[in-house]
């Protein structure tokens, strides 16, 4: 994790409809703003899309109490675009883990969004994905 800033990629799924945004670097309430900004306009963004954040590789255990209430108040100031939209967020350790549930406790009461954290990624897209939006398995004729 050499970068400075907080950087990221997206990568639109259609089965699951889904956007994964992979993020490494290390985190800041600006650098979260602009991704917000820059998720919200992607020509494939929708209302309720699922979000699959992996902060993996983000540096997140140094944020401060203000920064993180900074990226609250940007994430709630989205609460429009966001309403009703299942985001999972994973983090790589569990002090990660723990910072992105101070972030949720802030947010939980001002957003319409359904967030939650994870520190495994099969859990997190078993969340994020509603059962009906998952592809048939078709060898078996399951969802995946």
């Amino acid at each position: 994790m050499g970068c400075l800033r907080m950087e990221w990629t997206f990568e639109s799924l259609e089965k699951p409809e889904l956007i994964r945004v992979l993020c490494s670097g290390i985190f800041t309430s600006a650098d979260f703003a602009a991704m917000f900004d820059e998720l919200l306009l992607l020509p494939y963004w929708h209302l309720r899309i699922s979000v699959f954040f992996d902060y993996r590789e983000v540096e997140v255990t140094k944020t401060s109490p203000m920064e993180l209430l900074a990226a609250s108040n940007n994430f709630i100031s989205h609460n429009a675009s966001l309403a009703y939209t299942r985001i999972s967020l994973l983090f790589d350790s569990q002090e990660s883990y723990e910072t992105g549930l101070r972030f949720a406790a802030i947010t939980r009461q001002s957003t319409e969004a359904f967030v939650k954290m994870f520190r495994d990624e099969e859990p997190a897209m078993n969340w994020v994905v509603p059962q009906s939006q998952r592809p048939i398995d078709a060898a078996s004729g399951h969802s995946r």
